[in-house]
């Protein structure tokens, strides 16, 4: 997804991007798939249109991740991967916005 790790200090390891950056806590032995307080359902990543979506799909690909087909979220378009510890991602685009179906104001 374009982000290389930037640093480390005790269990935390920050991955850095050209749009931001996330910290991981590691945590050894944590079972893989349990639900509930401190846990990650997904996360999500913006595209900006289509094309840019389909680019961070064949990425995922490459990386031995099986993307789903788009799914249309009436706000915006996703695909999603499951990552190898079992996090749901998904790439969802700008368009068409949620002003698609009332004023932004």
């Amino acid at each position: 997804m374009g982000f290389t790790e930037a640093g480390r200090e005790g269990a935390l390891v920050r991955y850095a991007s050209p749009g931001g950056f996330v910290d991981l806590r590691v945590v050894p032995g944590f079972p893989r798939g349990v639900s509930g307080a401190g846990t990650v359902h997904h996360v999500a990543f913006r595209a900006g249109d289509d094309a840019e979506q389909a680019a961070m799909g064949e990425r995922l690909a490459a990386l031995g991740l099986q993307a789903t087909e788009q799914k249309d979220r009436n706000y915006f378009r996703s695909i999603y991967a499951r990552e190898p510890g079992g996090v749901l991602f998904e790439i969802a685009t700008d368009a068409p916005g949620f002003a698609v179906d009332e004023p932004a104001e």
